[in-house]
């Protein structure tokens, strides 16, 4: 039989356990997705910009150098602190690591590039459903980083406002995709809902498997923004070789009308 000071010990640990499981989805419990509706209006409202295919690609890769701009400062620090290991040395060493609900990995690495050969299969405005679903994947799993940066009593919260300020940055990325969706009157794939991210991740206790998780949904995050570098850097070279190539013809064509 329990001696009455080993149940109340039992009985504190069981109380302060239970605790730390709960709190880490609060911000999950409380607060609407982010990457749903991430305007916060349902109908794209006929802003005045520029809507041709090279205004929206040029809109989109504004926000990705902001998106990379805020990375770059901290990514290498925050591996640092929580890992004591170096940037380049942690992600070599989990570099087959994946996240169950991303799609299939683009890069290797956040700085590595596209191969030519995968660039040329992308076509635009048809990228744009892929992306929206792509930072939609990225979006779920920041959402469980994020519940654990604004905890005190995690590594990561020494960089909550760094992590805050990248949410922001891949939800007006995520707005202004939307609306190129609906500018280029194509249907916006199913939204991605928060059961595609596993129970055991959101209720894992080791704190080192946790910290693992994070880093990698990090690393997916920054795949993701250098994926959208390429690819949209690739579709406006297009747009300038498609500009280029009706004013030949257009040139021909005038000769010939003389």
């Amino acid at each position: 039989m329990l001696k009455l000071s080993s149940m109340y010990t039992l009985l504190l640990y069981l109380l302060l356990t239970t605790n730390v499981l709960c709190d880490r989805n609060n911000v999950s419990k409380n607060d609407d997705p982010f990457w749903i509706n991430p305007c916060g209006y349902t109908t794209y409202n006929g802003k005045d910009y520029d809507d041709s295919d090279a205004g929206i690609i040029d809109r989109i890769l504004t926000i990705q150098r902001q998106c990379q701009k805020n990375i770059d400062p901290f990514k290498r620090e925050y591996i640092q602190q929580t890992f004591k290991s170096d940037y380049d040395t942690h992600y070599n060493r989990w570099i087959n690591e994946n996240n169950s609900w991303m799609t299939s990995r683009l890069l290797n690495r956040a700085e590595d590039n596209m191969q030519q050969s995968c660039l040329e299969s992308r076509s635009f405005p048809s990228e744009l459903k892929f992306t929206y679903e792509l930072l939609q994947q990225v979006a779920v799993g920041y959402e469980v980083l994020l519940d654990d940066a604004n905890n005190v009593d995690y590594l990561e919260n020494r960089f909550l406002n760094n992590f805050t300020t990248c949410k922001n940055d891949l939800q007006q990325l995520l707005c202004e995709i939307s609306d190129d969706v609906d500018i280029t009157h194509q249907d916006k794939p199913k939204d991605v809902t928060r059961d595609q991210v596993p129970n055991d991740v959101r209720q894992e206790t080791s704190t080192a498997e946790r910290n693992l998780t994070n880093s990698i949904i990090f690393r997916d995050y920054m795949i993701a923004i250098k994926y959208m570098k390429n690819t949209y850097e690739y579709l406006r070279s297009k747009c300038k070789n498609d500009i280029i190539d009706f004013k030949v013809w257009l040139k021909k064509n005038r000769k010939r009308n003389h």
